[in-house]
């Protein structure tokens, strides 16, 4: 099946820009906590209909619903990515990356409430688009004990302590340690030279793929490492996994 990337490229930012604005105007009608799953879900409803029908028989892969993969395309869909931030008024995104015979071709993160989109077209590079400018972006070079190094927690609390007494290393090569929120949103801001690393246990594909390949399109390094993903520039890359595979 031949697709025009370009064409559907366009189109996902309009349809994201849809999702992100919907999300808003739902956020001030002040939902209370149970709610919030309904606004998610009202969310990715919204865009499984709309991306469905640029590629006819595609599937999806989401937060939310059931999984429905297919072998002719795949959208991977987070509607609401940092839910908690969005019961609180603090950044969220919205994520979503086309993934067409196992490769990701497309990733779109739209940070909100700011209304920051970061996308990138697998060998086209990344971008940051802002009031309609759009910016190519890049990772930076940091010294080696300088640079903002990004966290996040699992969910699975016994796992906290271990990436507390983590951070202590990181901190040896970080101007500062920062817990900023979403995944997708945290690895953009690597991506844009704002950080030099990300580092997040139990990410699942709708948390990080987007990011993903806006990341290395930037020229930013993705490692695993047992249930760690780091994201980073790669000496910085390189110098977390040294650090968790010590723990």
């Amino acid at each position: 099946m031949s697709l025009n990337l370009d064409e559907i490229m366009e189109s996902m930012l309009e349809i994201v820009r849809e999702a992100g604005q919907k999300s808003i105007e739902m956020q001030e009608n002040e939902y209370s906590w149970g709610d919030y799953a309904d606004v998610d879900m009202e969310i990715e409803i919204f865009l499984r209909e709309r991306l469905g029908s640029l590629i006819p028989g595609s599937g999806f892969l989401t937060e939310s619903f059931i999984s429905q993969p297919s072998e002719v395309a795949n959208w991977i869909i987070d509607s609401i990515d940092g839910n908690v931030n969005f019961k609180n008024r603090l950044p969220y995104s919205v994520s979503v990356a086309l993934e067409v015979s196992g490769m990701t071709e497309i990733g779109i993160v739209y940070e909100l409430p700011i209304g920051v989109i970061y996308c990138a077209q697998r060998g086209k590079g990344a971008y940051r688009i802002s009031k309609d400018r759009r910016v190519q972006i890049r990772v930076s070079s940091f010294p080696e004990d300088e640079g903002l190094v990004l966290f996040g927690f699992s969910y699975d609390r016994e796992k906290m302590v271990p990436m507390l007494q983590m951070m202590e290393k990181f901190a040896s090569f970080a101007t500062d340690l920062k817990r900023i929120g979403p995944a997708s949103v945290d690895i953009c801001k690597v991506a844009e030279g704002k950080a030099k690393l990300y580092v997040e246990q139990d990410l699942k594909e709708w948390d990080y793929m987007a990011g993903e390949l806006i990341l290395k399109e930037a020229g930013g390094a993705v490692a695993h490492y047992d249930d760690f993903l780091i994201f980073g520039v790669i000496e910085a890359t390189a110098e977390a996994r040294r650090i968790i595979r010590g723990y």
